[in-house]
């Protein structure tokens, strides 16, 4: 191939031999490449390193990690058309047979870095979109078939995506490269294919349980944080409502969710403070501590509110008993006597 990359080697051949040169690399594939680190990693640019480098090596020494300390989920190498590799080969050796039997390509030598804030879905549709435009036209497999992969992708995103979606996915996409004539449209399916692959658990969110992991596809959640919570209690308002001085308000919202705010501001993991976006800025709201602030402070007005409320709902026939008074059992028993029903919690 005549370009700049190509053309840099021929000297160190000449000028060394042959046989010093076919010396740097694995068996098979000989010589240096050269990489353009990009994505969610600390040190970004041009790396040059032998062939059969492990993927640890360009992306934790010389890329210095995943930006932020979070934590490493996957990598898209070759470009557009490049597939992606999971964390789990963090490990696998950059040469051209172990890329392609991973589902990527050595390509162009792009080699984006991407953190647990990052959807899979999303990235096949954003390079299948790219390379979708690239299309010369010429034959129809590429001209229609990445068209029509393009749309499912679309269609997934936005939460209208059918259970039969990922294995139209699949078909097309083998026959979109093995029935087009240049490497673009032999090459195009590569990030669809690999997803699939190694993340059919986010093709399954997106489809069945209409969401988005990773809080990137708009249609598929109400804001990060709130998407990210357990109990699903919306955490811009109650932080909102703390912040003009709302506390019974923010304590209420709350308690629509769950009857334990006190215990789970003190023992949450807090998996809405990982998705929170000012951490792209420095660092996360401290919701956790904030709901802690709000039940310690606002607990007696606000649960006295709760019960007084729940003394106008008309009282339910059946009756329920719930066994153990852990917090599952206390939240069901809350929830159901919120409902109007006589509730009994046993504990051994």
């Amino acid at each position: 191939i005549n370009n700049v990359e190509t053309f840099a080697n021929i000297p160190i051949i000449i000028h060394h031999g042959a046989d010093e040169y076919a010396k740097v690399g694995t068996e098979r594939s000989k010589g240096t490449k050269i990489f353009a680190l990009a994505g969610k990693v600390v040190n970004t640019g041009l790396v040059e390193v032998p062939i059969g480098t492990p993927l640890r090596t360009v992306i934790f020494d010389i890329g210095g990690g995943v930006a932020r300390g979070r934590r490493f989920k996957a990598v898209q190498i070759g470009g557009p058309s490049g597939g992606c590799i999971p964390a789990r080969y963090i490990d696998l050796p950059i040469d051209y047979e172990s890329l392609t039997a991973a589902g990527a390509i050595m390509g162009s030598g792009g080699m984006v870095v991407m953190d647990d804030n990052t959807c899979m879905v999303d990235v096949a549709r954003f390079f299948l979109e790219f390379t979708q435009s690239e299309s010369c036209g010429k034959c129809v497999p590429c001209r229609i078939g990445t068209r029509r992969m393009l749309e499912i992708l679309e269609r997934i995103t936005r939460g209208h995506g059918t259970e039969d979606d990922v294995d139209l996915l699949r078909e097309v996409g083998e026959m979109v490269k093995e029935a087009s004539l240049c490497g673009l449209g032999q090459t195009a399916p590569n990030p669809v294919l690999s997803t699939i692959r190694y993340f059919a658990d986010e093709y399954v969110a997106h489809i069945v349980e209409k969401r988005c992991p990773a809080c990137i596809c708009e249609a598929l959640f109400i804001s990060p944080c709130q998407h990210a919570c357990p109990a699903g209690i919306n955490i811009p308002r109650y932080v909102s409502l703390i912040s003009e001085g709302r506390f019974k308000e923010a304590l209420l919202t709350i308690l629509d969710r769950i009857p334990l705010p006190g215990v789970c501001g003190r023992v949450c993991h807090a998996p809405c403070e990982s998705k929170c976006r000012r951490w792209e800025v420095d660092e996360p709201v401290a919701i956790r501590a904030l709901k802690r602030f709000v039940a310690d402070v606002a607990w007696d007005e606000a649960i006295a509110e709760i019960i007084e409320e729940a003394k106008r709902v008309p009282k339910r026939d059946k009756k329920v008993a719930i066994i153990g008074a852990g917090p599952a059992g206390l939240t069901a028993a809350y929830h159901l006597a919120r409902k109007g029903y006589p509730v009994t919690v046993y504990e051994a």
